[in-house]
């Protein structure tokens, strides 16, 4: 394969080559090969007349096949504008890739070998035989909508004119083969089918390219493995060698639908436009053409502002260094009397805001609230006692006698959002649960004192002897421990065992005395039934009764044992020994008394009435936990054998929702932003998160359940500071951004990248973004693990796209009027745009490079030989412009704006910086 000369070396930016053809050493038709050799002796022939002289060589005829009718879909890498999109495509030229980078140059259309005016010079490189042509509503006769739809015809029908098909009549125009690449007409080649449309002979002549622009609309692109380009398009770019074909018309501003075709040119050659005549004035005939590949695509009426023009409101916006971008209620610039007016407008500064509330007495008053995203950097919060009620977080401003409700409110908002979720309500129901009875069982276990019986707890009760109830005057308490211990609970026991074990057995013969016998006397069936609790143990107070956050806390032998019995709900094993024995007592009796808690597989409790729990509970050697052996909640034969541990699966549960909640899902819009003036319509606001704020919205969601001091302490267990599960904390303050505008509507995939740098640096890497949600159709929330230097929004990179641009300033809703074409480096860097004022035309507007049809027939066509002559002149160049060369300067590149913090501040006062094509 052959490389035309001059073709540039990709750049850093790009990391692609262009080329201008890939083109095979043979193409498609019947070659001649001929062969002949002379062998000589001091000038003299020796070879005896047995070798073929140059005068009758030898000739052998082969015939080189390529596509000529169709294309395998694999081939098709991507499109664009994708099949079946609707957007705003009026400053795209379509294009589609293919990932058979000869294929557009596979077969010869001129056989006489000429430049069809796009080359570099040298090697004549042949034309190419497919084009994209783009054709609109009503362009069509057989596919008026612009549905893809398509005749299909045998090869036959097309090759042969006898075998014309009925309803190509005479007025239909059929393609005229090449005579030295005959096409195969016999059997099931000639009946193979192929898709075919019918074009209006002056509707070809308006969108069809001239054959000096055929080869501008084709070239290779090869992407090498430096190439680290992350795309959310159909056409993306990817390692390899791909033939680009693209189309030579815009889709019209004023919207509508099109379909794009790759045909087959092969017959055609004569009937494309010269282009000294844009206007059809010819016979009315149809063409019948070869269709290889098809798609559809709508374009939308551009009335809304582009991606420049409306990132350049935030800029207008921006106030002194960027002031007038934090999330705040704007505060007029006037003079302020009095400290009062200058303590209203700090708070107004610092993101609050009055609102009318209610005290607990019912008087209307008002207070200052702030939701979490506030202007300013908030210091980490100090070690606090957790709030358990909305009230604890009422923080009364003394000097004016008014409330600051902000985290009552939050915390009344994490509540509110819980008890909505009725799944994580009842999974942190189970969780305290199973950390009860873990906690319980750890604190029977031997060593630690012995449990409290209730008639101990009763008012006024005395020492219980051993065996002896307490008896006392009154109280439902004592009546019912002297109930129990005059037998009640032996005389329920024998009850439900004879229920449970009067199991009838059916008769066969219902009049039979046998069955009468059998019936009346029923076999007792042993049944598995619940235990009925002892006396001394129905009369005990849970072991955990009484126990407190503040006793956890100052107890630090009792937090380690109470820890390292919740460890088994995290999927940590404590080690044996640890506190008293307390792990290897709650590895004997603590897991199996929590139901669903999983600590590791093992095998399932066999049947029978052998089978119970501990670890010697079926048939082999008896093996207790080690340090390595994992106490199994689902005994059965055999020793237990460690295996991986997984954290319980209600606690993983309540984790990742309060993660997500501590990220502000699910909390109301109207907490994030209380007042419509803090994000008006068509603004960009930054902001920090106010960690005190969250906070105290996840003590809010657990605050769900609460029934009494335990699950405080239970909370304290697994959440708290010392806790054995503490949600991750951010590596980094949290900050973030709130864009509402019409940028999150027409740009679904928008890109919002944060970097630690004022300035790009090589090698950086983006800020962690933690949640990126769209709250409403134009309002989107990006929340950051960090404090950016530097944030840029970028148009979605979908690879490489062709077309034209428009300025920051266009005064036209068509770019055709205001487009132009950003003027890229042809050098090292390749691809890199020479300047913001670099651009061709200098006056903007390609309305001089657009055909003009006759009425009624289709616009928006490029004068593609014109526009490449101006883009040669408009660079400089010496020679004529290459394909790949007019490929780089017809990209079509995504737009960004920057948005950049001044130095070693956490308040993101925002500059705009520069707005690049990139």
């Amino acid at each position: 394969m052959s490389h035309p000369q001059h073709t540039p070396q990709p750049g850093e930016r790009l990391n692609v080559q262009f080329f201008d053809t890939l083109v095979p050493r043979l193409t498609a038709g019947r070659h001649t090969l001929t062969a002949h050799q002379t062998l000589t002796r001091n000038g003299s022939s020796v070879d005896e007349g047995y070798l073929p002289p140059a005068a009758t060589p030898v000739k052998q005829l082969v015939e080189v096949r390529a596509p000529r009718f169709g294309v395998e879909p694999d081939w098709v890498h991507g499109a664009y504008p994708p099949a079946g999109a609707t957007g705003l495509y009026s400053d795209v030229l379509p294009h589609v890739t293919l990932s058979r980078p000869t294929l557009p140059w596979e077969r010869r259309i001129d056989r006489t070998g000429g430049d069809g005016g796009g080359g570099s010079g040298g090697d004549a490189a042949p034309l190419p035989w497919l084009a994209v042509l783009v054709l609109g509503e009503g362009e069509l006769p057989g596919d008026p909508h612009c549905l893809g739809q398509t005749d299909p015809r045998t090869v036959a029908e097309l090759a042969v004119g006898s075998a014309r098909n009925p309803e190509d009549g005479a007025d239909v125009v059929l393609p005229r083969f090449d005579h030295d690449d005959p096409v195969p007409t016999e059997g099931a080649q000639g009946q193979e089918i192929c898709r075919t449309i019918r074009v209006p002979r002056r509707i070809f002549h308006a969108v069809a390219p001239t054959r000096a622009e055929l080869p501008y609309l084709t070239h290779v692109r090869r992407v090498d493995t430096r190439h680290q380009g992350v795309t959310l398009g159909l056409d993306r770019i990817q390692l390899g060698d791909y033939s680009v074909v693209v189309a030579n018309r815009l889709p019209r501003a004023a919207g509508g639908r099109y379909v794009a075709h790759l045909v087959s040119l092969e017959g055609w050659l004569p009937d494309l436009p010269d282009g000294s005549k844009e206007t059809y004035d010819g016979p009315e005939q149809d063409l019948r053409l070869v269709s290889l590949w098809s798609w559809a695509f709508e374009t939308l009426t551009d009335h809304a502002p582009g991606f420049a023009a409306l990132t350049e409101r935030f800029v207008d916006q921006e106030g002194d260094k960027g002031s007038a971008l934090l999330l705040r209620v704007p505060v007029a610039d006037r003079p302020l009397s009095g400290t009062e007016q200058q303590d209203v407008a700090t708070r107004l500064r610092g993101g609050y805001l009055p609102v009318s509330c209610r005290t607990e007495s019912g008087r209307a008053t008002f207070g200052w609230y702030r939701g979490p995203l506030i202007p300013e950097y908030a210091p980490p919060q100090t070690a606090r006692e957790r709030r358990r009620c909305a009230a604890e977080a009422l923080i009364h401003l003394q000097q004016y006698g008014v409330f600051d409700v902000s985290l009552a409110t939050a915390f009344t908002a994490g509540r509110g959002v819980a008890l909505a979720d009725h799944q994580f309500s009842a999974a942190l129901l189970r969780l305290r649960g199973k950390v009860r009875q873990v906690a319980d069982a750890a604190l029977r276990a031997p060593g630690h004192g012995a449990a409290v019986s209730f008639a101990a707890m009763a008012p006024g009760a005395g020492p219980v002897a051993a065996g002896t109830p307490a008896v006392m005057a009154g109280g439902a308490r004592v009546h019912l421990e002297r109930l129990v211990t005059n037998g009640l609970a032996d005389h329920l026991g024998r009850v439900l065992a004879a229920t449970a074990a009067s199991e009838p057995v059916a008769a066969g013969d219902a009049a039979s005395g046998v069955a009468a016998r059998a019936l009346a006397a029923p076999v007792p069936v042993p049944v598995p039934h619940a235990p009925v609790t002892p006396l001394p143990a129905a009369t005990d107070l849970p072991a955990t009764a009484g126990l407190t956050v503040g006793r956890l806390r100052e107890d630090a032998e009792l937090r380690e044992r109470l820890g390292s019995a919740v460890a088994a709900l995290t999927g940590v094993v404590a080690p044996r020994g640890a506190v008293n024995g307390t792990a290897s007592g709650f590895a004997a009796s603590g897991p199996e008394s929590v139901p669903g808690l999983k600590s590791g597989p093992g095998p399932e409790p066999g049947p029978g009435p052998e089978s119970g729990p501990g670890p010697e509970s079926g048939p082999g050697p008896e093996s207790g936990p080690g340090p390595e052996t994992v106490p199994n909640p689902e005994p059965g034969p055999g020793p237990s054998t460690a295996g991986p541990v997984q954290p319980d699966e209600d606690l993983k549960a309540v984790q990742q929702w309060l993660i997500k909640l501590r990220n502000l899902d699910g909390v109301p819009f109207a907490h994030l932003v209380p007042d419509a003036r803090m994000l008006p319509a068509e603004s960009l606001r930054f902001f920090h998160v106010d960690n005190d704020w969250t906070a105290t919205l996840v003590e809010g969601a657990l605050s769900v359940g609460l029934a009494h001091s335990f699950d405080l302490a239970a909370d304290d267990l697994l959440f708290g500071p010392e806790g054995k599960a503490p949600l991750p904390e951010p590596a980094a303050p949290l900050t973030g951004l709130l864009l509402r505008s019409k940028l999150v509507s027409g740009w679904p995939g928008l890109e919002i990248r944060p970097y630690p740098n004022a300035r790009a640096i090589g090698g950086e890497t983006a800020l962690p973004v933690v949640r990126r949600a769209t709250l409403a159709e134009d309002v989107l929330l990006v929340i950051v693990e960090g404090v950016p230097a530097r944030v840029e929004i970028a148009e979605p990179q979908q690879g490489l796209h062709f077309g034209i641009d428009e300025l920051e300033k266009g005064g036209s809703d068509d770019p055709v009027e205001d487009g132009v074409i950003r003027l890229r480096s042809l050098t090292a860097p390749l691809g890199k745009e020479l300047g913001e004022d670099r651009h061709y035309p200098d006056r903007p507007g390609l309305r001089d490079y657009v055909r003009a049809p006759g009425a009624g027939d289709p616009d928006t066509v490029l004068r593609v030989e014109r526009l490449a002559n101006g883009l040669k002149d408009a660079l400089g160049l010496d020679r004529p412009i290459t394909p790949s060369q007019f490929a780089i300067q017809m990209i079509n590149a995504a737009q960004r704006r920057t948005f950049t913090t001044e130095p070693a501040s956490h308040t993101p006062a925002l500059t705009t910086g520069d707005h690049p094509h990139g």
